[in-house]
């Protein structure tokens, strides 16, 4: 008479449920502790090289539009047209196409690897 049946009922759902989150539980922290793992070498040199080219390249795009912008605002556009067709074929360009063979090279060696 102490235990009803919809309270057993009950006990074995709610134990059901507390194994399966300390199932989910256990296998989280498994991949966490793979990541961890994995993370200390998981790239090459030349893509960590590769990506901190491509970075660096980004923010100096994105300060030469700031740069733009601002000398647009304060009535200096004249100086930054006639500097655009050099920044643009002589630094844009050219670090853009070396940036771009660098890489391919990257993609080539991380398939091989």
């Amino acid at each position: 008479m102490n235990n009803f049946p919809a309270q057993e009922s009950l006990e074995k759902d709610y134990n059901r449920v507390d194994m399966v989150l300390k199932s989910a539980l256990s296998t989280l922290l498994f991949f966490i502790y793979q990541e961890e793992k994995m993370t200390t070498n998981r790239h090459s040199f030349l893509f960590r090289l590769t990506s901190q080219f491509l970075k660096y390249f980004a923010w100096f795009i994105f300060g030469l539009a700031i740069a733009y912008v601002l000398s647009a605002i304060f009535g200096s556009s004249h100086i930054a047209m006639t500097l655009l067709p050099f920044v643009f074929y002589w630094i844009i360009l050219r670090c853009g196409l070396i940036l771009l063979c660098l890489i391919l090279t990257t993609v080539i060696f991380e398939s091989v690897r």
